[in-house]
């Protein structure tokens, strides 16, 4: 399950403890119950009623009350999704005001024609009593319940107003979590092509770091979590595979414990080029973790926080002092809080630590802590704030190796490898993988690996439940600030210890500028890392839902563990990725791949690989691996006595060529309707690879007696010559293809070129394949050297043309895949609430100030206010009441002109290669 569900669900429980809105304590308001024909309105109500499509479109376009002056305001709103009535004039209204407030405001009204518009208002009514405060906060409940029930976000505050409204009217109906609905998080289709060819995939398959441990109650802790046995699958024997092998290890491999992950970059300027990479795709980095249309900038944070930003002075600095650099951890939640040391491999110790003196004199300038002290006879300094935004360690070990890092922990965990504990130079998977990927080779930018040990630790029970817990505290602490919205805007909040006895298993908590802070658990900016977190006991539930997960995974395993590594290559215009996952999951959706290729690979040059083509897919396979049974039914089809298996070689490619019937499909204001028309005419071959040539004539033969079935109705075959090669036309009556819809019969075209098969409907398609055939032979015969083109990966490649992102698209347009547009409108619920209730403030800077991250529009779009609709909207989505086109390609990938990804499935795991050219 997604992490950020699982928060949103504990936010429920944090949420049912909290007591009444202190703002509304103190301040003492006026209520009003009346009816939309009570107010005085300047000018007159649309008549007839507007009809919505889904929630998306209800949330933006219900009638809504927006109050002068602090107030806040509800309508009746249940007939308008239910179009029960075509005259709304009587229904209810609530409004709450600060004490002796005019009552006036604006209706935001949906239309019959799909429009909205702001009607002002005032109300002159008498002030009511108890009942219109509970009538206020029914009609306020009823308009917080669907907020509450969508995951979006913003449901801390959309939880917290339903809650407190419905227990102010006393129905004491707490959201509830099982009535919660999801909002779409598709990815495109474009994302979820190249996590599967990048290796991505199973790297998530493999780790499953989204599958979090439910939120606990509170109930005793008297389980010893060392008595909780983890995962128990066995190593891959890796020391078998590299007795022979005396790979160049890194030297900052030496000083990393076993069980830590390490990227290892060979320069100091690599490591630059990569964090500046890291800071232009900062949400696109941080996906494969979770997906949220929202930005912490973890790299730029957390760069701040170590106080190495990368300044001119260090972009000059460091290439001359710094030899190697690695970046290690003890765990990947990078947006929530991690332990992260830097390391730095030097000849000039002493220069390195004068110019990090220098980044902390700055720091402590600004109010952080200067200190220095000793570590199992380490020295080391240190600069620290309390919000942790500045935390950072510096010290020297093996007087050639420079440590920084944002955690104690960390640093004594480095100090006692360089001092002899096991170190991940050790590790065998280590070592093969530094063999399988040697040191340097291929341009290296960043070498990434992840020791059975490593992953081992991340699913142990420690892990797991302190990570759960963490959860649970961040659910708490964003409820809590919650509650001070306000305050916190005003800057106005009540600072100093914060006593909440609900929330006391949270330790000492105390409130600043920027809100909640835990002495435990952390912030809402940096939450505390795993690896600092005491935890020796545990609940029954804790200890039940961990083996509950821990037997999940293991029934995913096949007989072994499955280590990782990653290799990366960046330059100015291309980017080359290799990843490495021994072995892969049983239940992995590479699983159908897998099987077909077992026992063959791509050789070169087979499948036609070609330059004008717009993406091309090859796989290697063998037929007695195709689906059982398969063969033999389509042979007994064809009445011949040659079957397919007979004649079928071992791979197949799919291409589609560049054609103008790309740029008709991109004007075609009904393309969804006509996509198989387009589909069918498009310029798409198949190549089959042909082991007898014999066996396959017969098999043609069959097909066209075949066709004497359908003469009666139209049908007819040809048999054409074209130079050396013989093709055969099989034309089909309009009625069988009325999708067709061009005045032409229907065809489909198959030719036997000797060492492989073609199928298309298009002829011309065809004789472009037997044109490039005829000059591989002329070639061949001429005594030409033969330079077949290798493919990328030898069980299954995928090369593809910038050209394809645009087909994408209009893929997209056919399946009304609008990802993006759903990722990007669900950040809009909590900025029109914030933009309703505090009109003078940016909802954006607002939630930014108070969950301490950023909505980011997908889309690369803005939010800002459109005053005929009353909402937010994105720049580049719109909104759901008048939705823009979206590109289904993520910005991030916008620039790739050429890209190709390879396959290779190997000792029972995948090596996934993929190269990216840029314009």
């Amino acid at each position: 399950m997604n992490p950020r569900v699982i928060a949103v669900r504990a936010l429920f429980l944090a949420a049912c403890i909290s007591l009444q809105n202190p703002a509304e304590a103190k301040e003492k308001r006026d209520y009003y119950s009346t009816t939309i024909e009570q107010l005085t309105i300047e000018g007159e109500l649309p008549k007839g009623a507007t009809e919505f499509r889904g929630t998306d479109e209800f949330i933006i376009k219900r009638p809504k009350l927006q109050v002068a002056g602090g107030g806040e305001g509800y309508v009746e709103y249940q007939k308008f999704w239910h179009n029960e009535s075509k005259d709304f004039h009587e229904n209810k209204v609530v409004i709450s005001v600060p004490l002796g407030d005019l009552v006036r405001g604006k209706l935001i009204w949906p239309t019959a024609d799909k429009q909205i518009v702001a009607i002002p208002f005032v109300y002159k009514g008498n002030v009511g009593g108890d009942d219109a405060r509970i009538e206020f906060n029914k009609l306020k409940a009823e308009y917080y319940q669907p907020l509450a029930e969508l995951d979006v976000p913003g449901g801390a505050w959309f939880q917290y107003q339903y809650n407190t409204a419905s227990r102010a009217a006393g129905t004491g109906d707490p959201a509830d979590p099982e009535r919660r609905r999801p909002r779409s998080e598709r990815g495109s289709a474009i994302e979820e092509f190249i996590e599967i060819f990048s290796g991505a995939r199973a790297i998530r398959e493999n780790l499953q770091l989204d599958r979090r441990l439910a939120e606990e109650s509170a109930s005793d802790k008297t389980l010893d979590i060392h008595k909780i046995e983890g995962i128990r699958t066995r190593s891959f024997d890796f020391a078998s595979l590299i007795r022979e092998s005396k790979p160049d290890l890194d030297a900052l491999a030496s000083i990393i414990p076993a069980d830590q992950h390490a990227a290892f970059f060979p320069s100091f300027q690599k490591m630059i080029d990569l964090l500046d990479a890291a800071d232009r795709n900062s949400m696109a980095l941080m996906h494969w973790i979770e997906s949220h249309a929202g930005d912490t900038s973890a790299v730029a944070r957390y760069k701040k926080q170590l106080c190495i930003e990368t300044t001119e002075l260090a972009r000059l600095l460091g290439p001359s002092v710094i030899q190697s650099v690695a970046i290690t951890g003890s765990d990947p939640y990078l947006r929530m809080g991690s332990d992260v040391a830097v390391l730095f491999e030097t000849k000039t110790p002493l220069v390195l630590s004068a110019y990090m003196g220098t980044r902390y004199s700055s720091a402590a300038h600004s109010g952080a802590k200067f200190e220095s002290g000793t570590l199992d006879g380490a020295l080391y300094v240190s600069v620290r704030d309390p919000e942790r935004s500045i935390c950072s360690y510096t010290c020297v070990v093996r007087d050639s190796i420079v440590i920084v890092t944002n955690s104690l922990v960390q640093l004594k965990q480095l100090i006692a490898t360089s001092m002899g504990a096991p170190a991940l130079a050790a590790a065998p998977e280590y070592v093969y993988f530094r063999d399988h990927y040697k040191k340097g080779g291929a341009d290296e930018s960043v070498f990434l690996v992840l020791t059975d040990a490593t992953i081992r630790r991340w699913l142990s029970p420690r892990w797991r439940i302190a990570d759960m817990r963490r959860m649970r505290a961040l659910a708490a602490m964003l409820q809590i600030q919650t509650e001070h919205v306000r305050e916190i805007i005003q800057g106005t909040v009540p600072r100093g210890p914060l006593d909440d006895p609900a929330a006391a298993w949270l330790g000492p908590l105390e409130m600043g500028p920027d809100g909640v802070r835990s002495k435990l658990y952390g912030s809402l900016s940096f939450m505390t890392p795993i690896c600092e977190l005491d935890i020796d006991k545990v609940t029954k539930r804790e200890q039940s839902v961990y083996v509950q997960l821990r037997d999940h995974y293991e029934e995913g395993l096949r007989d072994f563990f499955d280590p990782i590594a990653v290799r990366l290559a960046l330059g100015a215009d291309r980017a080359a990725l290799d990843v490495t996952v021994i072995p892969l999951i049983l239940g992995s959706e590479y699983r159908m791949m897998t099987g077909l290729t077992q026992g063959t690979q791509l050789a070169a040059g087979v499948g036609d690989p070609h330059d004008d083509t717009i993406i091309q897919f090859a796989i290697a396979f063998k037929p007695e691996n195709l689906l059982p049974g398969m063969l033999d039914e389509l042979s007994q089809s064809s009445k011949s006595d040659s079957r397919i298996v007979d004649w079928l070689g071992n791979y197949l490619s799919i291409f589609c060529d560049q054609d103008s019937i790309f740029d008709e499909m991109k004007r075609d204001p009904d393309l969804k309707q006509n996509s198989l028309r387009y589909y069918l005419r498009g310029p798409i071959g198949l190549i089959v690879g042909v082991r007898d040539g014999a066996s396959l004539d017969l098999f043609l033969n069959a097909l066209i007696e075949r066709e004497k079935e359908l003469k009666e109705e139209g049908a007819k075959s040809e048999k054409i010559v074209y130079g050396n090669f013989k093709y055969l036309r099989i034309t089909l009556p309009k009625p069988h293809m009325p999708e067709f819809g061009d005045g032409k019969n229907f065809a489909i075209y198959v030719a036997n070129a000797d060492e492989f098969a073609v199928v298309t409907f298009r002829e011309d398609v065809l004789k472009r394949v037997l044109d490039r055939e005829t000059g591989r032979k002329a070639k061949i015969a001429s005594g030409a050297p033969a330079a077949p083109r290798p493919w990328l990966g030898e069980n299954v490649t995928l090369r593809a043309q910038g050209k394809f992102l645009e087909l994408i698209d209009m893929a997209a347009r056919i399946e009304s895949r609008d990802g993006i547009g759903h990722e990007s409108f669900n950040n809009l619920p909590i900025l029109n609430d914030w933009k309703r209730l505090h009109p003078a403030e940016d909802p954006v800077a607002m939630y930014e100030k108070i969950y301490k991250t950023r909505p980011i529009c997908p889309g690369g779009g803005e939010y800002v206010w459109n005053e005929k609709w009353q909402t937010m909207e994105s720049t580049v989505c719109g909104h759901p009441g008048e939705p823009k086109p979206v590109r289904a390609i993520p910005q991030s990938i916008v620039d790739i002109k050429n890209m190709e990804f390879g396959l290779t499935f190997e000792n029972g795991g995948l090596r996934a290669t993929a190269e990216l050219i840029y314009k």
